[in-house]
């Protein structure tokens, strides 16, 4: 199976950062092509900017840069909680919509923890924009991520699952099925 081509909004964080190493080498089932990088400096995001370069990603300072030509699977965003993504979404979604082709069936998984509202809004947004949306929140704290423990809730539909799972299961650990 082809590696997911992704890019990932979050990635200097404590959550998301560690994912460049536990998705390294030749037989990753996700490449990491882009990560957006506002230029916050302190705690580990040097080291995690490092490891994102080794792994391959470009460090891009804005969501038009992280989406680029639009040639990839989907976008990562582990960003915020309580609806801090929002903004994100407000740009990530309309320069994916008009640079990713829609036969590619691209996709938006958000791990971070919203209220089901906000899931609800941010589904519908995304599909009325073609792009297919899973909201899989993140638990373990930055040990369970640099240990790769932490316990993903995944819910939503089963073919964008089953398409994630290899991924999520290189960067945490999902409830049984």
């Amino acid at each position: 199976m082809k590696p997911l081509r992704i890019v990932a909004v979050g990635g200097v964080g404590l959550m998301l950062g560690p994912s460049s190493r536990h998705l390294a080498g030749p037989e990753s089932p996700a490449k990491c092509l882009r990560v957006h990088d506002r230029g916050t400096q302190g705690g580990e995001r040097p080291k995690f900017r490092n490891q994102w370069q080794e792994h391959g990603a470009e460090l891009v300072p804005n969501f038009r840069e992280l989406v680029g030509d639009g040639n990839f699977d989907g976008a990562v965003v582990c960003a915020g909680k309580n609806g801090g993504d929002l903004q994100i979404f407000r740009e990530v979604v309309p320069c994916m919509k008009q640079m990713c082709d829609p036969g590619r069936k691209p996709f938006l998984l958000h791990l971070s923890t919203v209220s089901a509202g906000f899931v609800e809004a941010a589904e519908t947004f995304c599909s009325n924009n073609g792009i297919a949306y899973a909201n899989y929140p993140l638990t373990g704290g930055p040990l369970g991520a640099e240990t790769a423990k932490m316990l993903i809730l995944a819910s939503g539909k089963r073919d964008l699952y089953d398409r994630l799972k290899p991924m999520c299961e290189k960067i945490g650990v999902l409830l049984p099925e």
